[in-house]
């Protein structure tokens, strides 16, 4: 039996990554996957990178947050961000060491993962006809995750950018986003994620909700003076889910 750690879309938030990890290593994970969007949005860019960048035991993969950091230096910027995000990377940019820089450059866009007689297939999104990250489907059919994941293998399917999270079972085939780590989306300081159990060609998954200080967050915004801070506060860390 081999329990792995699921999330994604930490968004360079160092407490809510601290408390995830934390549990997940409680509940008997050793080995976990991080489905993209690393960085952007939240004030530790740097440290997130590199707290994951660290551990040999966590797989990563590239987001588009984690993609746009060196896109936005100068325009045209990616298709339909406007100047204060694009001013928003490039603060991200100069806090990232070129090391991280590098790291965040290499991450793949997919990985499989065979395990306990489990073929695991993960990524951030898939990509739309000019390369860039789709845009979110809302709460998923099962449908839609056929139509969306047909080109992976295994049984398992994991991904992100959905920030609100969703587990489809079609047939012997899961489908699961377990929401955004990093972006509470006003539900408070709570790290979604999860526990993957695989046994012997079976799987089951547990959501968890791990808390950590959200006005620790929330405080680092002002004294890091995150650019476009007061923005996303209020998108990310309110009510509403934007598009990612």
């Amino acid at each position: 039996m081999l329990r792995i750690g699921v999330f994604s879309d930490p968004h360079g938030n160092l407490p809510a990554l601290k408390a995830a990890l934390a549990y997940l290593e409680g509940a008997g994970c050793r080995e976990f996957l991080c489905c993209g969007d690393l960085v952007g949005v939240g004030p530790w860019p740097q440290e997130v990178a590199a707290l994951l960048q660290s551990r040999e035991d966590i797989h990563c993969l590239a987001g588009n947050h984690d993609r746009y950091f060196d896109r936005c230096l100068a325009p045209p910027y990616p298709p339909r961000m406007e100047e204060g995000e694009a001013a928003h990377h490039r603060w991200v940019y100069s806090a990232l060491t070129p090391a991280s820089r590098g790291w965040l450059r290499d991450l793949p866009l997919s990985l499989t993962l065979r395990r306990e007689e489990v073929c695991i297939s993960a990524l951030h999104y898939p990509l739309d006809a000019a390369g860039e990250f789709a845009s979110p489907r809302p709460s998923p059919t099962a449908g839609d995750c056929r139509a969306l994941f047909a080109h992976l293998p295994g049984q398992v399917v994991l991904c992100g950018h959905d920030h609100a999270g969703f587990a489809v079972a079609d047939g012997a085939r899961l489908y699961l986003d377990p929401g955004s780590l990093g972006c509470p989306h006003g539900l408070g300081g709570v790290a979604r994620c999860g526990v993957l159990t695989l046994d012997r060609g079976r799987w089951r998954w547990q959501a968890v909700a791990p808390a950590y200080d959200l006005e620790e967050v929330q405080a680092a915004f002002a004294r890091r003076r995150v650019p476009e801070g007061p923005a996303l506060l209020r998108a990310f860390y309110g009510p509403a889910h934007p598009s990612p």
